[in-house]
């Protein structure tokens, strides 16, 4: 468990350093607003992914669902 807990810290680290004042321009300047597509294109592929039974895709796909989830939750976050 504790793995996974150190594993997912530095996950969002990882979100952090995107996001704040060295990070990747492109991440820096996306909001809620502008991550609604990603979020869904995302969504409907893992869903896919899950409906074809293909279990490394949708951990694939997933993966990009719970990135931009975390992406999203950080950008709240940072308004507060």
């Amino acid at each position: 468990m504790e793995k996974t807990v150190q594993a997912f810290e530095r996950f969002l680290e990882t979100i952090k350093t995107l996001r704040f004042p060295h990070g990747c321009p492109w991440d820096k300047d996306q909001t809620p607003l502008s991550m609604r597509q990603a979020l869904i294109e995302e969504t409907f592929e893992a869903v896919d992914a899950i409906t074809v039974g293909d279990p490394e895709h949708a951990k694939e796909e997933l993966g990009d669902v719970l990135l931009n989830v975390m992406m999203i939750s950080l950008m709240y976050e940072q308004q507060r």
